[in-house]
């Protein structure tokens, strides 16, 4: 059968405490706070998280932890059996997007659904027309 295997990929710091259920705190420091699970035989991969708050939308956008380039690089690590080699996960500037006004996104859809197939269908008439005649 498949067997799997992780990684620890982080782990908490050394001085960290951790409240236990019953109200008490322990010594937290060393703690795999996220790892990689594999399979071992075929493919798979799944990352493992003691909190979800590790891709909560305020942790991800602030300025102060390196939570997004860290969702990035395992991003890129799970999907990295179909990437060619060298090839990184880049992030994606949302703003040129979103700054779109309605007419700008129906200029482009008309130019990417139909001017540009209909040159490429064009040029393609014209080509085979002058093959005929030759």
């Amino acid at each position: 059968g498949e067997r799997a295997s992780a990684e620890p990929l982080l782990f908490s710091p050394a001085g960290a405490v951790v409240k236990l259920r019953n109200g008490h705190t322990a010594d937290g420091g060393g703690r795999p706070l996220l790892a990689l699970a594999s399979l071992t035989e075929g493919e798979g991969k799944i990352l493992l998280s003691g909190s979800s708050y590790l891709a909560a939308s305020d942790i991800l956008e602030g300025q102060g932890y390196g939570n997004k380039q860290l969702l990035y690089l395992l991003l890129s690590e799970l999907g990295a059996p179909g990437a060619p080699l060298g090839i990184d996960a880049v992030a994606m500037d949302r703003s040129a997007i979103e700054d779109l006004s309605l007419g700008e996104v129906r200029i482009y859809t008309v130019i990417v659904a139909l001017v540009i197939p209909l040159a490429l269908f064009t040029g393609g008439l014209i080509l085979c027309r002058r093959r005929r005649v030759a």
